[in-house]
């Protein structure tokens, strides 16, 4: 819808919205003028001292030809909202122009009549006054009457009781299908080991081990090491933590059992040891789970929005919209429209949907 924010000369203040002529009210608004002029420039006789004037016949078609060409500019591009003053001043200046040149003809005849002699003025000026005010008079209407039927054919202009038809109202259902994003941190476990070792007596093995935490996690709360399934092993102090976000590690020691020592230096070992460092633990790491989403949005519309009403739309990953229009009574046709992020625009007859992706916003209108 447009609007006129400031008051036209000879209207009322209220702001008046008028709408772009369709394509049929503009080709029979100009064969309805174009008819009119051909009358009164052709079929009507003129004065007889304007039609026994030479070259008066091909004046008079060129006449013609200037109306013919200004009818159809008027009537393809002035027809919208954005020509109303535009209208006005033509129909105002091109009117008056032509009513004065008029009765400058006038008065020469009536000078010669009176005089009874030869007109003062010239034929070519006689011509030339008579392709004015013809051709001026003409244009003049027709962008009156072009002026006059924008507001009459306008249902925005109901208030003011200048239009011809009634604005209805419409519901818009608006279903907006997409997917969310959710994401939650989840604990996970975890236990390494050094694997299992083996040793002698009185033989001394280290054990390390070593975690890294995947990805985008991070380890949580203290780690712990242990000894564990050693056999005919000593433990030699309480195993080392090391931690941080990412990595934890753990050192720890195991000694084989001592050896049995008889005389004459004869010793005996009770058995070869083994054993394995354990590290365990937990890591936090942020999962993000995808599911689809569907809501459903009403809007208002009505017969006189031919400008976009934007409707704001939920904050979630947009796959598809669908709109359906159709009358508040519910009676007659709808008209359905689907948009993508990859198809941002779509119709369907007058009813005309825009998807801004950048902005979460969609334009709806009847025009």
């Amino acid at each position: 819808m447009f609007l006129i924010d400031q008051p036209v000369s000879g209207l009322p203040s209220t702001n008046i919205a008028p709408s772009s002529l369709s394509l049929v009210i503009k080709v029979l608004g100009f064969v309805v003028s174009w008819a009119t002029s051909i009358y009164f420039l052709w079929v009507r006789k003129s004065p007889k001292d304007l039609s026994e004037l030479p070259f008066f016949e091909q004046t008079q078609r060129i006449s013609i030809i200037i109306t013919s060409i200004f009818l159809m500019l008027t009537w393809g591009a002035l027809g919208n909202s954005h020509s109303l003053r535009a209208l006005i001043a033509l129909a105002i200046a091109l009117t008056g122009l032509g009513i004065v040149i008029y009765f400058v003809i006038v008065a020469w005849i009536t000078r010669k009549e009176k005089a009874k002699a030869v007109v003062t003025a010239s034929p070519l000026a006689m011509l030339v006054c008579f392709l004015i005010y013809t051709a001026a008079i003409s244009c003049g209407l027709t962008a009156a009457g072009v002026f006059i039927v924008v507001l009459l054919t306008n249902p925005a202009n109901a208030a003011l009781g200048t239009n011809l038809t009634k604005p209805e109202p419409l519901t818009v259902t608006l279903t907006v299908a997409g997917k969310i994003a959710t994401v939650e941190n989840q604990g996970t476990p975890f236990r390494v080991t050094s694997g299992q070792q083996n040793f002698g007596c009185e033989e001394t093995r280290t054990f390390v081990v070593e975690f890294t935490a995947p990805t985008g996690a991070v380890i949580v709360g203290q780690s712990a090491a242990t000894l564990q399934n050693a056999d005919n092993a000593k433990i030699l102090g309480a195993p080392t933590v090391h931690q941080s976000e990412q990595t934890a590690s753990a050192s720890g020691q195991l000694r084989g059992l001592d050896y049995q020592n008889f005389p004459f230096g004869i010793r005996n070992c009770p058995g070869g040891g083994h054993g394995e460092l354990v590290l365990s633990g937990e890591y936090r790491s942020s999962v993000s789970h995808e599911q689809p989403v569907e809501r459903v949005l009403t809007n208002d519309l009505d017969t006189a929005n031919s400008e976009p009403v934007w409707v704001s739309l939920p904050d979630f990953e947009i796959e598809t919209i669908k709109a359906v229009c159709k009358l508040k009574t519910g009676t007659g046709r709808e008209w359905t429209v689907t948009v993508s992020p990859t198809q941002t625009n779509s119709s369907d007859g007058p009813f005309q949907v825009a998807y801004v992706p950048q902005k979460k916003q969609l334009g709806i209108s009847y025009k």
